[in-house]
């Protein structure tokens, strides 16, 4: 989840850069976990747009249904 966040957060830096956007827009997110790296919250700001939300919402669905799969394959092997 963080490569596909810093990823979106690297476009916003170039934006940036270019001055297509001000630095106060840029995707910011924050993931708490617990000690054991458990995932307790996800915190998106800055997101700008309805697709770019679509598309957050999407992978963070894909990786915690692998998360799922994962934990539920180590639990029953």
């Amino acid at each position: 989840m963080n490569r596909i966040l810093d990823g979106m957060k690297a476009k916003d830096n170039e934006k940036i850069e270019r001055c297509e956007i001000d630095e106060a827009y840029r995707l910011y997110y924050q993931l708490d976990t617990d000690t054991g790296g458990i995932i307790k919250s996800i915190t998106i700001s800055n997101y700008r747009e309805r697709e770019r939300l679509q598309e957050i919402l999407s992978t963070v669905t894909w990786v915690m249904s692998k998360m799922v799969e994962k934990g539920s394959q180590q639990t029953n092997g």
